[in-house]
């Protein structure tokens, strides 16, 4: 579970709150499959930092890091975290709100500001691949118990004109056959997955996917700097160099440039495969 402020009793922000949002990459995600939510913040104000942040409550997934960025210029300061996660069973995932402690500048009261709330819808897995041998189980085996009792009229109805007639066997319960998993994807098919997936939504959030899967595609972990990643083995390849940096620029450059960036990063990534 998270949501625990990272600071205590630091003293409160005199702000203008214009925006504050809780959102995720996609509203339903693959069990066991990497996914994003991203607390965005905007205040009219320039500073450094907002520590007074309190991340929304959670249960049933696994967090893997976060990245958190502050920038500040002309229009205010933009703040976003973007949390990295993992669910290990399906259902649904419900995100508390976000929440901001500060001095509402309007008025010049303390106040705590609040986000949406957020439901991510978790699919596939053992589970679902259970549930659906067991129904095929159940319909067979309901199937087998119609044709029995069929089996057992006739020959009742024949047995009454003709004693010596013997009952057919009963037929045979068919047992079905465990579904086996299927093999895990390889790094290099996350990473085509996630480059379609930017292909068809130009968003930062999927361009943050396609940085995760190209730095696994090299062996480099989460939360490894572009500097660290540069210096992986799997970093030498032809093209990887400007790839890693590429993914970089379109994961965090500012909202004004993103399409650009995305389309550098997809016209390098072509380039590399080629």
């Amino acid at each position: 579970m998270l949501g625990a402020s990272r600071a205590q009793a630091l003293p409160l922000q005199r702000l203008h709150v214009t925006s504050f949002a809780l959102s995720s990459n996609a509203a339903r995600v693959p069990l066991e499959q990497p996914f994003y939510v991203i607390v965005t913040l905007h205040v009219t104000e320039n500073v450094a930092e907002l520590p007074n942040i309190t991340l929304p409550d959670f249960f049933g997934v696994e967090e893997l890091g976060d990245e958190r960025h502050t920038n500040s210029g002309a229009g205010g300061t933009d703040y976003r975290e973007v949390l990295t996660l993992v669910a290990h069973q399906s259902g649904t995932i419900h995100f508390t709100r976000a929440s901001l402690a500060a001095i509402d500048a309007r008025d010049g009261k303390p106040k705590r500001f609040l986000s949406n709330e957020l439901n991510v819808t978790v699919t596939g897995g053992v589970a679902s691949a259970r549930a659906t041998v067991a129904g095929l189980r159940g319909a067979l085996v309901s199937s087998a118990l119609v044709a029995l009792a069929f089996g057992l009229a006739i020959v009742a109805l024949f047995g009454l004109r003709r004693p010596l007639l013997q009952a057919p066997p009963a037929p045979p319960v068919a047992r079905p056959v465990d579904v086996p998993p299927a093999p895990p994807e390889s790094p290099q098919e996350r990473l085509r997955r996630a480059l379609d997936a930017l292909r068809t939504a130009r968003s930062r959030p999927s361009a943050l996917l396609v940085r995760r899967e190209l730095w696994a595609t090299i062996g480099a972990r989460e939360g490894e700097t572009l500097a660290d990643a540069l210096e992986h083995p799997g970093a030498a390849l032809a093209g990887m160099h400007a790839a890693l940096r590429a993914a970089e620029r379109a994961a965090f450059i500012n909202d004004a440039y993103l399409q650009t960036a995305i389309d550098e990063l997809l016209d390098t990534m072509e380039r590399t495969r080629t």
